[in-house]
């Protein structure tokens, strides 16, 4: 293999590596942190699953979104933070959910005060 080969061919490795473990603008693997769509399907996947494991009633179903944020999580990262309403809900300090997911997706916990 002539030397211009070699360098070509070790270039075009370069760049694949580097592609291949590219980092977003923060540092951090652009595909593995959530974005607030990402984020809002995962809160709704969650609250299904509660529905399914009969944790929260079937009222649940005709839930809305209400609102997402993201809060620096005191653990490290960020921590998103999805709430639905449900006006089917008969005790009004329960017809606010609010679901935590961490920056992956991993569910952190639910509430009714969003604290």
């Amino acid at each position: 293999m002539t030397l211009a080969m070699r360098l070509l061919t070790g270039l075009l490795l370069a760049i694949s590596v580097a592609a291949a473990h590219g980092h977003g603008a923060d540092g951090r693997e652009p595909d593995m942190f959530l974005n607030k769509e990402t984020a809002t399907l995962r809160g709704e996947a969650i609250l299904d699953a509660m529905i399914t494991n009969k944790q929260l009633s079937d009222t649940w179903t005709q839930k809305t979104l209400a609102g997402i944020e993201v809060e620096t999580n005191p653990k490290g990262g960020e921590l998103w933070i999805v709430s639905f309403s449900n006006p089917a809900e008969p005790d009004p300090a329960k017809q606010t959910l609010f679901i935590f997911v961490n920056e992956t997706g991993a569910f952190v916990g639910a509430n009714y005060s969003g604290k």
